[in-house]
C-alpha cells in the first residue's frame, strides 16, 4: 500500500459487531500481544463482552473505531472526567489508542488525534490526557510531536491480584 485517500476515512462510535476487531487491534503490537486474549469471532470470552458493554453503557466513554473502506484499522476510548481541580477543569483522558500495523505511518495517528482533540473541545475539556507504556517509545514519541508534553509520572496499581 503506498497511500491512503484520507476522504475514505471515517471515524465511527464503535458497535457490537466491531468487537472482535477492535481486540485484534489492540493485540496488534509488542506489548498487546502478550496481554490479550487469543479468540475467534465466534468465541470472544465474557470479560470482553462485559467491558464493552459497560462501556457503551456509559455516557462519559466514547468508544469509536477508524474505518477505511469498510474495515476497522483503528480504535480508541475518550472519557470525559469532569474535576474539581485547575478551577473545575473538565478532562479528556485517551485510553486504547491503536492503528492497525499495516496502516501505520500514513498520518493516521494525527487524523484520529485531530478528531480527539476536537471531540473532547466540543464536550468542553480544556485539557487532554493520556498514559503510554515507557517501552512503547515510537507512540511517546508520536505522542510529543503533537503537542503532549510529559509533564507528570504515571503511576498503576495492580488491584486483579
Amino acid at each position: 500500500m503506498q497511500k491512503l485517500d484520507l476522504v475514505k476515512i471515517n471515524i465511527r462510535q464503535a458497535v457490537d459487531k466491531d468487537l472482535f476487531s477492535i481486540i485484534q487491534l489492540l493485540a496488534d503490537d509488542e506489548l498487546g500481544k502478550s496481554r490479550e486474549a487469543k479468540l475467534t469471532e465466534k468465541d470472544i470470552p465474557d470479560f470482553y463482552l462485559k467491558a464493552f458493554n459497560l462501556i457503551q453503557s456509559n455516557p462519559s466513554t466514547t468508544l469509536v473505531v477508524m474505518e477505511y473502506m469498510g474495515e476497522i484499522i483503528g480504535t480508541l476510548q475518550l472519557i470525559i472526567i469532569p474535576t474539581l481541580t485547575l478551577q473545575g477543569c473538565i478532562r479528556a483522558e485517551v485510553e486504547g489508542v491503536r492503528i492497525k500495523s499495516t496502516f501505520r505511518r500514513f498520518g493516521l495517528g494525527k487524523l484520529m488525534f485531530d478528531w480527539i482533540k476536537n471531540t473532547a473541545i466540543e464536550k468542553g475539556c480544556s485539557l487532554l490526557q493520556l498514559t503510554t507504556n515507557k517501552n512503547r517509545l515510537s507512540a511517546i514519541n508520536f505522542y510529543k510531536s503533537i503537542g503532549f508534553i510529559d509533564s507528570h509520572y504515571g503511576m498503576k496499581m495492580d488491584l486483579s491480584k
